[in-house]
Order: structure tokens, then sequence, then C-alpha cells
């Protein structure tokens, strides 16, 4: 499918019963006509062409030879946004195992995205720092603003093994390392017995101490804010369910360390993220349940389920701007916001054109609630500081 406002080619065979025919050919596409000549058996390819609004167009054959002519049947070129994501501040990293024996599965930790080189750099999606994947790594690069400096994007900072096709090719995967993830879920919540029949929950107004809730049998668990997380919110939230994400929900001003908010959702189940959310702030972990369904975030949804395939381009044209991380077994990023034909070498977080960004916050790390840090971990940060070498 060619990108909206990409160069793009049209190709087509042309059979002849027996012997050589020469032939003049011609091919129309969105009021543009190319011309040139031929010898059948063989194939024409036209272009190139150009077409700057996504949509459906028709391609239209014909060729004339000496005593005939023939228009062929139209083709249908679906002409497309290809959307990118892009990650600051912090490494991605798939296939943490979380079962017993921390044995990773290789056919699942994978990273499927949209990057693009152009002349001997990289756009389209990345992350700033490290990519680590027990699986597959296709069209996702590391080292995203390294210039051109060692270590340098498509791969300077990705860990893994590249199996038969090379370091570049795909951009990397199949790593061989192993290390387990942590059941957010369960250390949080312990021995502990849910609220249930509450169908949501707002976040403004509540502070230190676990909240953990049982999700409605029918519907999500919804969580809406109807103004900022303010000072001194430190809000550790726990759902056993799917949760519907209502609204956007920032982090409002503060004065000390002390003071900075936080948000810790933690899901055993689904994250749906409403169409009309354009910033989260905050840790968002999904995990399956105790049936193995479920632990997958969905950034555009309508409520209980997905925005249907036919209908994310018109529901999920918004940027999605995540001041924080996701968590999950599973990733659908689903925003339909811009094309990587706009995206730049180097591209800085104030990225105008990526349909999903996120950017690691301090208060990941600065200002965890209490409810969430364990008895004789050590002291609590004051602040945070990086040097060399970053991975």
């Amino acid at each position: 499918q060619p990108e909206v406002g990409s160069d793009f080619t049209v190709t087509a065979p042309i059979n002849y019963g027996s012997g050589i025919l020469a032939y003049n050919w011609s091919a129309s596409l969105q009021g543009r006509t190319l011309t040139g000549k031929g010898n059948a058996p063989d194939k024409q390819t036209a272009g190139p062409f150009n077409i700057g609004t996504p949509g459906s167009y028709t391609v239209t054959w014909s060729i004339t030879w000496n005593g005939g002519s023939l228009t062929c049947p139209p083709t249908i070129i679906n002409v497309g946004q290809q959307p990118y994501l892009k990650v600051y501040g912090n490494d991605v990293a798939v296939g943490s195992a979380s079962n017993a024996s921390c044995t990773p599965d290789n056919s699942q930790a994978t990273i499927l995205a949209l990057g693009d080189q152009k002349g001997g750099s990289y756009t389209g999606s990345s992350s700033q720092l490290g990519v680590f994947a027990l699986g597959q790594i296709a069209s996702f690069f590391s080292a995203g603003q390294q210039a051109g400096n060692p270590p340098a994007a498509p791969t300077g900072l990705t860990f893994g093994n590249y199996g038969l096709s090379g370091a570049v090719v795909g951009y990397g995967g199949l790593s061989g390392m192993r290390h387990c993830l942590t059941d957010y879920f369960s250390d949080a919540v312990g021995t502990q017995t849910p609220k249930s029949g509450a169908p949501g929950i707002f976040l403004n107004g509540l502070t230190q101490g676990l909240q953990y809730y049982q999700a409605p049998d029918s519907t999500p668990f919804y969580v809406n804010s109807s103004q900022n997380l303010g000072s001194g919110q430190k809000v550790a939230l726990v759902v056993n369910g799917d949760v519907h994400i209502a609204n956007n929900i920032v982090y409002g001003p503060y004065g000390s360390v002390a003071s900075m908010p936080s948000l810790y959702l933690i899901v055993r189940g689904n994250i749906y993220i409403d169409s009309s959310v354009t910033q989260l702030s905050g840790v968002y972990i999904a995990q399956p349940d105790s049936k193995g369904q479920g632990g997958t975030i969905y950034t555009c949804s309508n409520a209980s389920a997905p925005v249907q395939v036919g209908q994310l381009f018109q529901q999920c044209n918004q940027q999605l701007t995540i001041n924080g991380a996701f968590i999950a077994q599973n990733v659908k990023f689903l925003r339909t916001y811009s094309t990587k034909n706009l995206s730049q070498v180097n591209e800085g977080y104030g990225s105008t054109h990526a349909a999903e960004v996120f950017k690691a916050s301090p208060q990941m790390y600065l200002s965890l609630p209490d409810a969430l840090q364990k008895p004789g971990a050590g002291s609590t940060y004051d602040s945070i500081t990086s040097l060399p070498p970053i991975l």
C-alpha cells in the first residue's frame, strides 16, 4: 500500500499468445497519464506518482498495436497513512517472561512497527535509548537521536541476536537474554479482597493508600479524571478486570519532590483508552488474568472494545502523548495520526507527527505511591542523574 505523500509506481504485465507484439501503452491515475512503448510479452512500470490524500484510487492501463486496442480492467490502489510511534527517555523491552520458570516465548515477543530508511539515516518508529526483544523486531530502531554518532541507528542500542539476515535488515531481534517480569498485581494486592459493585472511579480526591476494585462482569471498570491530579496525590489503583480510560489523565503543578503526584494503574485484564484521550500521565500495567486472558493495552477504543479497522482513520486520528510508561503482555498501537513520511531524522520529543509519543517522566522514580513501596527496600530517590554509558 503506497504511503500518502510518497512517490510510488504501478506495474502491469502485458501478455501475448505467441511471438512478439510491438505496442504502445498508457497508464492513467488521478488525471495524470504516462505513455511508452513495449514488446509483449513483458511488463511495464509507470510513475512515479504521488498522492497527498488518503483514499482509494483507480489506475487504468490501455494498449494499442497495429490493428487493435485494449483497455485493461481498472486496478484499485489504496493510498493510506502509515502512523509511527516514538519513545523518549527510556528503553523498550519486549519478551520478559512472567511464568515460574522464567521461560521466554520468542514467537510472541515481537516489535512490529513502521520505520523507514532515508539515505543513510532512519526515520519513523524508534526508541531514543535501548531496545530489547526476545523475538523479531520489524522496522523499529534504537539510538533514535544519536545524530549519526556511535552507537547509531538502527541497531546501535538494540540488544539481541540478529539471525541470518544481519544486524540491519529488519532492525534486529531474536535476543537470547532472559529477564523475568514482575507480577505487579499480586505484589500490590496480596490476599486483599477487592471492592465490588462500583462501575468506575474518579481519580480526583484519591490520595495515599491502595485502591483495589473488582470490575463489573459485563463492562470495563471506567477510570475518569475531571481535573488534573494535584499536589501530593500518589494514587495506586488496582483493578481485577478490564478498564476503560474515559478521558485525559494529567499531573498538575507541585512544589517539591514530596508533593509530586503519581499514578500507577495496575489491571488484571485489558486497558481500553478512549479515542478522545490525547494525554496520559503515569504508569499503566495490564496483566493476563488467571485463565491467561487479557493483558493488552489498546491505544484507541470505544469503551469496551478497540475501534474496528474500518473506523480507525476516522475515530483515532489524534496524537496520544504518554508521560510515563506502558507495561503489558501486548500493546496495540491504533492511533492513525499523521504518517511516517513526515518523520524527521533525529526527531525530538516535541514530535508533532508521531501517532503515539512516550516521554519517561521523573514521577516514575521519584514519587512511587507508598502502597507500592516494599518494606525494607531502602531509601527513596531524591534525584536521578544519567551518566554514560547510556543503555
